[in-house]
């Protein structure tokens, strides 16, 4: 199930439901999120003992001069206890 939450900060939603899920996908956008203010909210969601599952950099414009674009990406994997529901 995946929940979906206004921004932290103007409400505090978001942090109410940290403790009941498995982890948490932080969408930021960008040229607009400010580093320090993603930063706190990593700090907030670490605080509260949140697994931050990833990031999400919304908003990113394509080059367009032809140049290569590089990534670097960082999986995980979360294995259900054998007491869990599947």
């Amino acid at each position: 199930m995946v929940f979906d939450t206004p921004p932290v900060g103007p409400v505090t939603d978001a942090l109410v439901i940290c403790p009941q899920v498995d982890g948490v996908v932080l969408v930021t956008r960008c040229r607009s999120t400010v580093r320090a203010r993603a930063a706190a909210v990593l700090s907030q969601l670490r605080a509260l003992g949140t697994r931050v599952a990833g990031v999400v950099l919304n908003d990113v414009q394509a080059s367009r001069d032809g140049g290569q674009t590089y990534y670097y990406g960082q999986t995980y994997s979360y294995r259900a206890d054998n007491n869990e529901a599947a």
